[in-house]
C-alpha cells in the first residue's frame, strides 16, 4: 500500500530484491510483459507500479497490454472479474512472436486476469515458445 496507494516509487526496489538473481537466471532469454494499470490510477500516481518494479531487474520488457477503461478487479465480485477480458486489450505490432514471455504481475485473485493477457498472446501472436507467470506476493509463513 505504501507503494502503489501512497506512491512511493522508492520502495520499486525492494520486491524482487530477494529473487533478483534467480530470476536473472533462470528467465534471462524471457521478455517479460506485464498487465495494464488503469492508466488513471498510473497517471495520479505518476508511474507504473509494476513498470518501475520490472526495471530492476535490467531485462528486456515491453508495455503490451492497455485497458479502454478506469476498470478495476479490485471493486469486483470474484464472479464479475471474469469480466476483465472485456476492458483489456494487446498493443499491435509487438516483436513477441516465436519468443520466450515472463508474465509478471503484483496480485492474484481469480486469475482472469493473467489467463486473458495469456489468451491475448497466444491469439494474437502465435506461435510463442513458452509462457511463464511470475507473481509479486508475501504470505505469512
Amino acid at each position: 500500500y505504501q507503494y502503489k496507494g501512497k506512491y512511493d516509487i522508492e520502495l520499486a526496489t525492494v520486491f524482487l530484491n530477494e529473487y533478483y538473481y534467480k530470476i536473472k537466471i533462470k528467465y534471462h532469454d524471457y521478455l517479460i510483459l506485464y498487465p495494464p494499470s488503469s492508466k488513471l490510477d498510473d497517471e495520479k500516481r505518476g508511474f507504473i507500479h509494476i513498470q518501475e518494479i520490472i526495471k530492476n531487474l535490467k531485462m528486456p520488457y515491453i508495455d503490451g497490454f492497455y485497458k479502454v477503461d478506469n476498470y478495476k478487479q479490485s471493486e469486483q465480485s470474484f464472479n464479475e472479474r471474469q469480466n476483465i477480458k472485456e476492458h483489456i486489450f494487446i498493443k499491435k505490432n509487438l516483436p513477441i512472436k516465436n519468443k520466450k514471455i515472463l508474465i509478471i504481475d503484483d496480485i492474484i485473485t481469480s486469475g482472469n486476469t493473467i489467463i486473458t493477457i495469456i489468451n491475448l498472446i497466444l491469439k494474437n501472436y502465435s506461435p510463442i515458445r513458452d509462457i511463464k507467470v511470475l507473481i509479486i506476493a508475501k504470505s505469512r509463513q
